[in-house]
């Protein structure tokens, strides 16, 4: 009797245990943390500290992952993303802050990690008796707040995928700048680790305006009407980049001259959309140039190419005053819409030619 007695007692015992774990996996706060992780400790039910540590960390993941899943469920991209961002902030946060309150005694030097550089000694927690040092339960932490940040990573990753205006992807950015910067604050940097993110979208949203850009001067040149206008058929080339004005935005804005050319005028407006599209990210993400400036001579190689296989019909079957108009297009490609366009480009990832110091800068933005 005594034996069954004992051995009911331990059943029992066991599965109160476990519903408290899987009470770590639910919306708790820190005072029932507190008493659920004491409970656990003084029943001895795992065999040491660090697993007992573990045990938190892994439940407490349950909880943040479901929360996250929740929201990539039911919302829209962009919505879906930037509430991502608030689940992913407020919960981390929570967490570290639950896991410092509860085993603060290990992990006492992630509280004052960089406030000296002096060689520190081996210090234990009180909590049991532990032989889990304040190195080791940092460590821990840590661990568990990379894989956190990775999932984040890929599940924010995931939802921009479908996000195509760079407005949207900007405002998402913003958010996620001020989730990191929360965040820092406790230890756990993601700032970083999204640039990747971001840069690859960014370059996504820019290379499907160059396509869209692309696509109409193709359209345009096979459907155009060539027509000069001046006297002499020549393309104007002095001031054509609104130098004459004074003002810095008039200075950037598309030379009048091609308005003489329509489907090259069109082309340059879809390059400046195409600029538009990612113009509040640059500053952020000039590290990544390269490959923006890699598809801006891509798309002005493309039209080059288009240009040329429209010269054979229109030098072979047009009368002189269309051929000259059709010339005057391509001087005008060349000689305005290149120089523009690469102006445009030092101005948003150099802050204009004069930033662009380097062979190598300057080289990204002389597109013919």
């Amino acid at each position: 009797m005594i034996d069954d007695l004992r051995e009911s007692a331990r059943m029992t015992n066991k599965k109160m245990l476990k519903k408290l774990l899987v009470r770590l996996q639910e919306p708790i706060q820190l005072p029932e943390c507190l008493r659920i992780v004491g409970h656990v400790r003084r029943s001895r039910y795992f065999e040491s500290e660090t697993a007992l540590r573990r045990a938190f960390l892994a439940r407490r993941e349950v909880f943040v992952r479901n929360a996250c899943e929740e929201v990539r469920r039911w919302l829209a991209p962009y919505d879906r993303a930037k509430k991502l961002t608030d689940v992913h902030r407020v919960h981390v946060f929570d967490v570290v802050t639950q896991y410092r309150a509860i085993f603060s005694d290990g992990d006492s030097s992630s509280a004052t990690e960089g406030a000296s550089s002096s060689t520190t000694t081996t210090t234990t927690t009180s909590n049991s008796n532990s032989d889990v040092t304040a190195d080791e339960s940092a460590i821990l932490l840590s661990a568990w707040s990379s894989q956190r940040a990775e999932s984040y990573k890929n599940a924010l990753d995931e939802s921009l995928q479908r996000v195509d205006e760079g407005g949207a992807l900007a405002s998402v950015f913003e958010h996620c700048e001020y989730c990191g910067n929360s965040l820092a604050r406790v230890g756990v940097e993601t700032r970083p680790l999204l640039r990747e993110v971001f840069e690859k979208h960014a370059l996504r949203i820019f290379e499907d305006a160059l396509v869209a850009a692309s696509e109409a001067f193709e359209k345009s040149l096979s459907t155009h009407r060539w027509t000069t206008y001046l006297a002499g058929g020549e393309t104007t080339t002095e001031n054509d980049d609104g130098n004459n004005n004074k003002d810095a935005n008039s200075e950037y804005s598309p030379p009048q001259s091609l308005l003489e050319h329509a489907p090259v005028a069109a082309f340059v407006n879809g390059i400046v959309a195409a600029f538009n599209e990612v113009r509040l990210l640059t500053p952020k993400l000039r590290r990544c140039k390269k490959p923006f400036a890699k598809s801006l001579r891509k798309t002005f190689e493309s039209g080059q190419k288009s240009l040329k296989n429209r010269e054979k019909n229109e030098l072979t079957s047009s009368t002189e005053k269309k051929k000259e108009a059709f010339k005057d297009a391509v001087r005008a490609y060349e000689k305005v819409a290149a120089p523009y366009a690469s102006k445009c480009f030092a101005r948003l990832f150099f802050g204009g030619f004069e930033s662009a110091k380097t062979a190598e800068d300057v080289g990204l933005v002389v597109l013919l």
